[in-house]
């Protein structure tokens, strides 16, 4: 019987549910992860009611603006310990809790609490909301994602507006109330979250996992595995990378609509309006870029680095452009597109520096990265607008977006990473080789990549000499009598053993792939 390794079926309950995990997905990133969205209409509209000095309000900005990062990792401690269900339904509370609360407060000191509860509950709502789509979509994740992902672009083109509206209409107090109730929905979306029977199980061990493994060992575990990331001068490029990109892409997305009204002497809405406009490059761009990231002509790193380099000329020609309106509406569309298109390849480039296997942790720490560019960028850039005016922000950005681009370069490998294509301990896959084993009677069909030359040698000579009896338990060699075993090397019985691994975990997992 020949029986071929296949992806983690989905049951059929869960099938039919899953659109609906998807729908809500798309809600919850459109109604409470986007939000933050907002921030340039929130900053100049925060200036006006309070009366604070702009260091404390850029502060104040780029704190709230920077936690969808910089809390991600309380989100995944959430659904490891619960479930994505869980994690959504708490960002609910916590950013109804952070707005209402918000509606309440006199003095802008007091806005540093209550928003930080805001950004920590659309950062549990991305993390979960991307998350859940992973166990209801196991083959076709991307593909999920990319329709879910659609709302945050939407969203960043209806919440800088749609701010405004309300903060015209009911003052920003009202606003804030009003944004509140918005986001207390998505709890209700997070209830139509149920767990997979996949979920529970990896629930369940994690939780045995963590029960046989102290503390300390487990903490000394993660810090090794850390720091033996930051020796990879890759990575160390791309972390370097990411915080220019993250100071340069904050910094305009906070001060866009306050340059338009000091510089160009637009309206609040009109600028309201112009500002909502990389919502509608955002959501063409994240649909465009992951399909042509996967070009092998093209990759990853190339497209980040053209991206970087096209957002830099825009910056450049930007003081001259919005002289006009329709040119104002043009560098903002073309921002969200580049500018915003280069976020949905920074987790394709973790794993084509670290490999899928360090992918996790190491985009952990770019995420963590990420949002210390943006909590740095705004209050720095404040300082510089103060001294030398609004003609400095576009400028300034695309320097640095100049600099990622260069920095970016040295990220790139020629070949693609081993353990992103299915490699085998560490060597470049170039094409499969299919080859047949016998276990308990049954004849499995093994799908290896190949590797470097010697070890797929290897590797065929380990599988044509592990033929098992009936009983599965000694090899034929073993059961004809001959007892003299003849000596090998250390590396060749290495290969045995990992070889009688594989044929042991394939007979356990059919339905995963080697």
């Amino acid at each position: 019987m020949s029986t071929s390794t296949t992806a983690r079926s989905v049951p059929e309950s869960e099938q039919r549910w899953r659109w609906v995990v998807l729908g809500s997905s798309f809600f919850v990133l459109l109604m409470n992860a986007a939000l933050s969205y907002h921030v340039g209409v929130l900053n100049f509209a925060v200036s006006e009611a309070y009366e604070a000095a702009p260091e404390t309000v850029s502060w104040l900005m780029a704190m709230y603006a920077s936690l969808f990062a910089l809390s991600a990792p309380i989100g995944s401690a959430i659904i490891n310990v619960s479930s994505c269900r869980t994690c959504v339904f708490l960002s609910g509370l916590m950013s109804f809790v952070g707005l209402v609360s918000s509606s309440f407060v006199t003095r802008i000191e007091w806005l540093f609490l209550t928003l930080t509860i805001s950004g920590l509950g659309q950062s549990l709502a991305q993390v979960g909301g991307n998350m859940g789509l992973a166990f209801y979509f196991p083959t076709k994740t991307a593909l999920a994602s990319g329709i879910a992902i659609t709302g945050c672009g939407l969203g960043n083109f209806v919440h800088p507006a749609l701010f405004q509206l309300l903060v015209e209409e009911y003052n920003i107090h009202g606003a804030f109330l009003i944004l509140g109730a918005l986001c207390l929905q998505t709890s209700a979306l997070g209830l139509l979250m149920r767990p997979t029977a996949e979920e529970i199980k990896r629930n369940q061990e994690n939780y045995r996992a963590q029960k046989s493994m102290s503390f300390r060992s487990s903490a000394r575990q993660v810090l090794a595995g850390q720091v033996e990331m930051f020796k990879d001068l890759r990575f160390v490029q791309l972390l370097v990378a990411i915080f220019c990109f993250a100071v340069a892409f904050q910094v305009i997305l906070v001060y866009f609509p306050e340059f338009l009204i000091n510089s160009k002497g637009y309206s609040a809405l009109h600028a309201a309006t112009v500002a909502s406009f990389p919502g509608i490059g955002t959501v063409c761009s994240r649909m465009l870029v992951g399909f042509a990231a996967t070009d092998s002509n093209i990759g990853q790193t190339l497209m980040y680095v053209g991206m970087n380099l096209i957002s830099f000329f825009l910056c450049i020609t930007a003081n001259t452009t919005v002289l006009y309106e329709a040119g104002a509406y043009f560098v903002a569309f073309a921002f969200g597109f580049y500018a915003s298109g280069c976020q949905t390849l920074i987790l394709p480039l973790t794993i084509g520096v670290l490999g899928s296997k360090k992918s996790a942790s190491g985009y952990g720490i770019v995420l963590m990265v990420f949002g210390c560019g943006c909590l740095v960028g705004p209050p720095m850039t404040a300082l510089a607008l103060k001294t030398f005016g609004y003609g400095l922000l576009f400028p300034m950005s695309g320097v640095l977006f100049l600099v990622t681009a260069i920095v970016s370069m040295g990220t790139y490998q020629q070949r693609p990473h081993p353990e992103a294509n299915g490699s085998i301990n560490g060597d470049i896959a170039t094409e499969a080789n299919t080859t047949h084993a016998l276990f308990n009677n049954q004849e499995f069909e093994l799908v290896i990549p190949a590797v470097k030359d010697t070890d797929v040698e290897a590797g065929i000579n380990c599988l044509d000499s592990q033929k098992f009896a009936d009983d599965g338990a000694l090899p034929l060699a073993e059961q004809d009598g001959l007892t003299a075993q003849p000596e090998v090397e250390e590396a060749e019985v290495d290969a045995e053993v990992e070889c009688k691994k594989r044929l042991l975990w394939q007979s356990h997992n059919q339905e995963e792939t080697l």
